[in-house]
């Protein structure tokens, strides 16, 4: 998958450097993957859910999430938000994904 959000991993990192190595690890595995649906997501990472037209990943053991659109047919990912925990949980993310 072709992935578009590398700045703002790297900047949720600068402020939460205990999350660099498992959000390298998802750049890297969904760099590799070939998705075309969300059962295709779910063979990398199981505990993906799709909230309206965005796709939430569980990272660094649900520490974190990352909100992304993904288009299969572009074979494209589009990183929207990385959360902590508190802050997915506030729910305002949601407003981007009706």
């Amino acid at each position: 998958m072709n992935i578009i959000g590398k700045p703002k991993i790297e900047a949720f990192c600068s402020k939460n450097d205990q999350a660099r190595s498992a959000l390298d690890r998802w750049f890297e595995l969904t760099e590799e993957a070939e998705w075309r649906h969300l059962a295709d997501i779910r063979k990398t990472f199981s505990h993906c859910d799709k909230v309206g037209s965005c796709y939430v990943f569980n990272v660094a053991g649900n520490k974190y999430r990352l909100i992304a659109n993904v288009q299969f047919q572009a074979s494209l990912v589009v990183v929207r938000r990385i959360l902590t925990h508190a802050e997915y949980d506030l729910d305002k993310w949601k407003i981007e994904c009706d």
